[in-house]
Formats: C-alpha cells, sequence, structure tokens
C-alpha cells in the first residue's frame, strides 16, 4: 500500500471506532480538491479531445501509463498511485478501478470493457492482449466465512472482519466473457477464455475455456450475541 493511502487508511479506520473526523484528514483531502475538481470537470467529455485530456490527467495520478492508452467517459478511478498500465490500452466507459489499498497492473494491448469493476489489497495482475467484457468484476479482495467475524463491508473495523485477500492473475491472450466475475487467488493461464456470465473461484489452465455457473449453499456459523453486543457498544 503506498504510504499516503496507508496513512489515510488508518484514519477511516479511527472514524469507524471513533466516529470522528482528525483534522489532518480533512487537511489532506483539501490539498488534493483542486486535481480532483480539473478531473470532474473532464471526466465527461466524450470523444477524441476528452480521451486526450484524460490520459495526460492520468499521466500526472498513476504509478504509470504507456503510450497511446485510451480512457474513455466516466471512469472512476481510487488509488492511482498504486495502478499502471502498458501502452496501447483501452480503459472503456465507466470503468472503475480501486487501487486504495493494492497494486493493479495492466499490460499492452488490452481492453477493459465498459462499467468493469477492479478491486485490490493484494495486486491485480493484467498481462499483455487481454479483454475483459462489458460488466465484469476481478476482485483480489472480499470477505469469507470466519469464526466470530463480521461479514458486512467495509464499515465494520478491520480486527472484526472476516476479510481475506489473495492476488488475481490474468496472464497473456486471455479473453472473459461480460459479466464474469474473478474472485481471489485465481490465476487465469495464458490464452484462457472464460464464458460470459461465470463466476471464477479456482485458477484455470493455459488455453483452457471454462464456463462456471454452479451454486452451493450451506450454513455459515452463527455470529455470537456478544460479538454483535461488543460492536454495538464500541459505536455508541
Amino acid at each position: 500500500m503506498n504510504n499516503a493511502y496507508r496513512r489515510e487508511y488508518l484514519e477511516f479506520q479511527s472514524f469507524l471506532r471513533s466516529g470522528k473526523i482528525s483534522f489532518l484528514f480533512i487537511l489532506n483531502s483539501l490539498l488534493k480538491f483542486p486535481i480532483e475538481v480539473l478531473y470532474s470537470v473532464f471526466r465527461n467529455i466524450s470523444g477524441p479531445v476528452g480521451m486526450k485530456i484524460r490520459y495526460f490527467l492520468f499521466k500526472l495520478k498513476f504509478q504509470k501509463i504507456g503510450s497511446d492508452c485510451l480512457f474513455d467517459i466516466g471512469i472512476n478511478i481510487t488509488g492511482p498511485l498504486n495502478i499502471s498500465i502498458g501502452s496501447r490500452t483501452w480503459i472503456d466507459s465507466y470503468v472503475c478501478i480501486s487501487a486504495y489499498l493494492g497494486q493493479v497492473k495492466i499490460g499492452n494491448n488490452c481492453h477493459i470493457g465498459p462499467h468493469v469493476v477492479m478491486g485490490s489489497r493484494k495486486p491485480i495482475i493484467i498481462g499483455d492482449r487481454v479483454g475483459i467484457g462489458a460488466g465484469s468484476k476481478i476482485y483480489s479482495n472480499s470477505e469469507k466465512i470466519q469464526a466470530n467475524k463480521f461479514l458486512a463491508g467495509p464499515m465494520i473495523p478491520e480486527d472484526l472482519k472476516g476479510y481475506y485477500s489473495e492476488t488475481v492473475v490474468i496472464e497473456d491472450d486471455v479473453l472473459i466473457g461480460a459479466n464474469s466475475i474473478i474472485l481471489p487467488g485465481v490465476t487465469l493461464g495464458r490464452g484462457a477464455v472464460i464464458g460470459a456470465n461465470s463466476v471464477i473461484s479456482e485458477s484455470v489452465e493455459p488455453w483452457s475455456v471454462v464456463i462456471e455457473r454452479g451454486r452451493k449453499v450451506f450454513q455459515r456459523p452463527r455470529l455470537p450475541d456478544s460479538v454483535v453486543e461488543q460492536f454495538k457498544k464500541m459505536n455508541e
């Protein structure tokens, strides 16, 4: 995690416990305000002019961007200092990349389709010539069932949450069909093809074609009342 983001993350964790926002957190937000206003002005300008303006703005914000990249309208980015993109890659409209807690690396000649979501804590590493279909989601950070832990997203302090993180690797020449979900710890081998609407929770061998639509239903352990009461008291 970038040190600047680590400070902000610790401030947010403190806010979850105390309900108070520190002066330093507010000051840091104000310092970033001008560039955020500038981006919001140009975020939804369509066509080649808008793409070129966003390219130069992202070069100021990202860890690294290669040449001849295309950035379409409505892109939502957090954690730009953790993002690097190769050359001749197209980030399509309304893509959301959350790299606040971990690295996202995208290679050359890739297409990230409209409305794709990426969320990282451990790295998400995408090779060259990768196509990711519209509406797909790639997560290297999620939550899993653990004894005495909540499963409720970011508004629970980290030590009370059953989160887990594993690196996601998408090797060269992979195609991911529309509306697919790639979960933490998955490696998609070179040339793999993932059918539309698939949920991929295990790694895929190179040059394999996979369609996964199974569903497993089971009972999770009961969350003890004592844990719930402890959390309630913390928020009083």
